[in-house]
């Protein structure tokens, strides 16, 4: 009999683990295609499994807002984000606070309030990808860095060699990353090389070009 309860535990937890994979697939699958469409900076989380993964790890720095609420909220607590879309969609946050907005808004965990500034952590950080096209990524054009010369104040700046954006859908409260785009244009139809088999040669000077380099077998 005890084997019989300890089976029959087992199948009841199997089953809520697979109804709730399934929940969270579909409340995925709701948020990518009905939610609202925005835009934020981002930067590629980079490891040494890239290419084993199906997705890009992304940071969305959009980590504080005000604080309006009477109370602090404590840590892990869950509150609402008032968002708004400006231009290009842009994802800007208005305010933190306890009550459910009027409008748009996410749902983030707190982390700390540092006087009227609550500190969080962007609700979504990856964007999901099947493996041949996540090959064709080459990781050299999503990190590099070069350096800028601000025509301004005359000053030389580090700036990322190709601007990146993440698309977004927002959808009572939840956030999934659809995009991540390079300059403008999808990740996936910005490059042509397979990221796993080559590198590029950054030009030193404005008479020089950038070239595609041919990695060494086991790099």
């Amino acid at each position: 009999m005890h084997r019989k309860w300890l089976w029959g535990a087992f199948a009841l937890a199997a089953a809520a683990e697979v109804f709730l994979l399934v929940w969270v697939r579909g409340a995925y699958r709701t948020v990518e295609a009905e939610g609202a469409e925005y835009t934020a900076p981002a930067s590629v989380q980079f490891t040494a499994d890239f290419y084993d993964k199906n997705y890009i790890s992304i940071h969305v720095p959009i980590d504080k807002a005000q604080w309006t609420g009477a109370a602090a909220p404590a840590e892990g607590e869950e509150v609402y984000l008032a968002v708004s879309g400006g231009k290009d969609k842009a994802l800007q946050v208005l305010r933190a606070q306890s009550a459910l907005p009027d409008g748009p808004y996410l749902l983030v965990r707190a982390k700390r309030l540092d006087g009227d500034v609550l500190y969080f952590d962007f609700p979504a950080d990856r964007l999901y990808m099947d493996a041949e096209a996540l090959r064709k990524i080459p990781v050299t054009e999503l990190s590099e860095r070069v350096q800028v010369k601000d025509p301004d104040t005359g000053r030389v700046e580090t700036r990322m060699k190709n601007a990146l954006t993440a698309s977004l859908r927002v959808k009572d409260g939840r956030a999934v990353i659809t995009d991540l785009l390079v300059n403008g244009s999808p990740v996936s139809a910005a490059f042509t090389t397979v990221g796993k088999i080559a590198d590029v040669k950054y030009a030193a000077s404005g008479k020089e070009k950038d070239t595609v380099v041919p990695m060494a077998e086991g790099r």
